[in-house]
């Protein structure tokens, strides 16, 4: 229900922490506090598929049940209508491998949602929501998509859906400019086309409003100004980006994710190092020359020898 407030820019000695990542995402969306905040996001993205009226926070950790096995951490998972499992996960790192996680993540919640005793048909549904900062699917204008099983003819044409236990929906923030102009246009040509004369303005839907909020809550289009929880989801930023404990661990949450990019990096370049040295070692062993052994390996002579110097 609309409270008739309008968005105004928040003024503060301290930037907002920015919704888009996952430490401040989970903080703002996964506390009791703050559940209306999250049905009303939730209600925007499924629009009734289902309606959201009921919802219940789940621990956030599965942890690994061998010795080799993997262990995750969801942002945001819960159980809406007492039955159905929705994990959310904002996204803003690299997009590789995606859907190979995303089927993971949702082979994981599936694994843990029915006790060996309990017959199969029990087995809820499960919606993974991925909220991406970038581009996923160059070739699509749309920014949100929906993954579902289904039946397909031999020759590979769509027949009907299988089974609506297992949803996937990519929400890719990069494309909401592009879609809200696109909402904007449909609105003037329905003005245009219209007998009525009175001027109507845009009516944004939720989808767009949170998703604008998600991406940058102090420039949220003027159509948003009727969405009391995007106001209360609003003041809870502020304090949380007020709160010097909670911007502490933010920066340094943000420090060991650096450190460990860093490290990842630094671990593949010593891994590519390596197996150059090993290809160039075999080169060399077959009788070829050092300066034929750089021009296919891609280095100098000088760089292949240094290489060498240092594995030793």
């Amino acid at each position: 229900m609309a409270n008739n407030k309008t968005i105004t820019t928040i003024t503060s000695d301290l930037s907002l922490l920015p919704p888009t990542s996952d430490y401040v995402f989970c903080n703002l969306f996964g506390s009791e506090d703050n559940t209306d905040c999250l049905m009303s996001l939730l209600n925007s993205i499924l629009k009734g598929n289902p309606v959201v009226y009921e919802l219940k926070l789940k621990p956030t950790e599965h942890k690994k049940r061998t010795e080799d096995g993997k262990s995750i951490r969801a942002d945001i998972l819960a159980d809406i209508n007492n039955g159905t499992i929705v994990n959310i996960e904002m996204q803003c790192s690299n997009l590789q491998n995606s859907i190979d996680r995303m089927l993971f993540y949702q082979a994981i919640h599936r694994s843990r949602s029915i006790n060996e005793s309990d017959d199969y048909r029990s087995m809820p549904q499960i919606i993974s929501i991925w909220i991406l900062t970038r581009t996923m699917y160059n070739d699509l204008d749309r920014c949100m998509h929906e993954i579902k099983m289904a039946l397909y003819t031999e020759e590979g044409i769509y027949i009907r859906e299988a089974s609506d236990k297992e949803r996937i929906i990519i929400i890719e923030l990069e494309k909401l400019p592009s879609y809200i102009e696109k909402l904007r246009q449909e609105h003037t040509e329905y003005m245009e086309h219209t007998e009525h004369t009175e001027q109507r303005q845009l009516k944004l839907d939720y989808f767009s409003a949170w998703m604008s909020f998600l991406t940058n809550p102090l420039n949220m289009p003027k159509e948003c100004n009727d969405i009391d929880k995007i106001h209360k989801a609003l003041e809870t930023l502020q304090g949380m980006s007020n709160n010097p404990d909670i911007r502490a661990e933010y920066n340094q949450v943000m420090r060991e994710k650096r450190d460990a990019t860093h490290n990842h990096n630094e671990g593949v370049r010593e891994g590519e190092k390596k197996k150059a040295i090993e290809t160039a070692n075999r080169m060399l062993d077959d009788g070829m020359s050092l300066s034929v052994v750089a021009k296919y390996i891609g280095l100098t002579e000088e760089e292949i020898l240094k290489l060498k110097q240092d594995m030793n």
